[in-house]
């Protein structure tokens, strides 16, 4: 009878919306785990770079040093805007 499909389809309507409101937790979840991580890698990557920056401006004059120092530091500072654009990306999905 109609009633007997309304009742049913309302069933299955709300264990789709169950189904579909676990699986939003579960990605919010995920995606709040991943931006922890982000935030921790985006810390250790700051010191990283601070620590890159003080190395080059210790080498003094020596050329090859100094280049070998700001080749590291622009590769950790790429890593930085990696993990930043990753950041903001993860962010902005919650």
């Amino acid at each position: 009878t109609f009633q007997h499909q309304v009742q049913a389809k309302k069933q299955t309507t709300g264990g789709a919306s169950y189904a579909q409101q676990k699986r939003l937790a579960r990605e919010r979840e995920r995606l709040e785990k991943r931006v922890a991580a982000l935030e921790e890698a985006i810390a250790r990557t700051e010191a990283d770079l601070a620590s890159a920056e003080a190395a080059l401006h210790e080498v003094g004059h020596d050329f090859a040093a100094a280049q070998e120092a700001e080749t590291h530091r622009q590769g950790v500072e790429k890593e930085l805007e990696r993990l930043m654009a990753e950041w903001e990306e993860a962010s902005l999905s919650l």
